[in-house]
């Protein structure tokens, strides 16, 4: 999902966690209601925010043991494969962790728990471009193997192209479009002429500004 801050991304990533209701309507998790008065379906549902909330003075073991006793099909030998592929010290408090190894813990937490849906609202922003980049190798790998389906809220466009298959284009609470990545990159372009220059009309135009002295268009 990509749009301006407001647009409804995060308030659609908090509707199908359960997290609030909405105002009208509804959402459904494979043909069943997401409704707070049968929360079975949160067992097939992984939310990651953009800030991670564990009990700060235990270590990440202790975090992960209990978090784990919740969930049915915990993988506990999942969660310490990721835990040494990330070279993540679970012996650590959750305060003394850096905001890399907190979200690289925060994604065990997830990952552990064999969801079929992830819902990630930006959770590599601010991290540094190795850590990302290690986070989004295990994303890849889990989509690849078809162990579950990802709906992806993020500004930064690497991101995008690594993992996307369908884009979601929102603004101010509304699907504006709805498209496959290589079908966009096939349509859309980008041009620019001198300011100055007779009104021009392009179909499908999404974005125009003024850029020194000239006008530049993206149409779809």
């Amino acid at each position: 999902m990509i749009g301006p801050n407001g647009a409804g991304k995060s308030t659609t990533l908090n509707i199908l966690a359960g997290l609030i209701r909405p105002d009208a309507g509804g959402a459904e998790l494979n043909g069943a209601p997401i409704t707070p008065d049968d929360a079975r379906w949160k067992f097939d549902v992984g939310y990651i925010g953009d800030e991670p909330v564990f009990y700060e003075r235990w270590s990440g073991a202790k975090n992960l043991a209990f978090i784990g006793q919740f969930y049915p099909d915990w993988s506990q030998p999942r969660a310490e494969e990721l835990a040494r592929r990330f070279d993540l010290d679970l012996s650590k408090k959750a305060f003394e962790l850096s905001r890399g190894n907190r979200t690289k813990l925060y994604l065990l937490t997830v990952l552990a728990r064999k969801p079929k849906l992830l819902l990630f609202d930006e959770p590599t922003s601010g991290l540094d471009p190795v850590v990302r980049s290690e986070v989004l190798d295990v994303l890849w790998e889990s989509v690849e193997a078809g162990e579950q389906a990802i709906l992806y809220s993020t500004h930064i466009l690497s991101d995008i192209s690594r993992l996307a298959d369908h884009l979601l284009f929102l603004i101010n609470g509304k699907l504006t479009l709805r498209e496959t990545q290589e079908n966009l990159l096939d349509r859309w372009r980008r041009i620019s002429f001198p300011a100055k220059a007779e009104d021009v009309r392009l179909p499908g135009v999404v974005s125009e500004r003024l850029e020194n002295g000239r006008r530049v268009i993206v149409s779809l």
